[in-house]
């Protein structure tokens, strides 16, 4: 399941559509389509991985109480404020920043913030995610 927002980049949605939506059960391009899905599939979702570009959706992932992922890339344009939100909410263990070149399953499962079990499926999407996502930068939206 994936959604975008109203913020995301149309170039980024783009380049999900390209490369991910064989891969997935559901797509939401917001700006192609608006759908309010983000709740529905915060609820049936077993594990949350979320672009660092809007603190609404990490926030709404947090509040899921599901293990949330935040996935930065190499280069990103981040203010010192929203550093320090970051930070905070992972030194609460309320998610776990990831770089999305060490996106894996071993990064995925072996942390200390969430129990997750090692699954086929789970392996095969986190290295998708991170080869077609990972030279793409995003950027910040406060």
């Amino acid at each position: 399941l994936i959604t975008t927002s109203r913020r995301t980049n149309k170039l980024f949605e783009q380049l999900i559509e390209d490369n991910l939506k064989d891969e997935i059960a559901y797509l939401v391009i917001y700006n192609n389509s608006p759908q309010k899905i983000l709740i529905p599939f915060l609820g049936i979702s077993e594990v949350i991985f979320v672009s660092e570009d809007s603190t609404s959706m990490i926030s709404e992932a947090i509040s899921s109480q599901k293990p949330t992922f935040s996935i930065y890339p190499n280069e990103i344009n981040i203010d010192e404020n929203y550093k320090l939100i970051l930070n905070k909410f992972e030194n609460l263990k309320l998610l776990k920043r990831v770089n999305i070149d060490s996106l894996n399953i071993d990064n995925i499962i072996n942390n200390s913030y969430f129990n997750i079990e090692k699954n086929e499926y789970l392996t095969i999407l986190s290295e998708k995610l991170r080869v077609k996502l990972s030279t793409h930068p995003f950027e910040t939206h406060l």
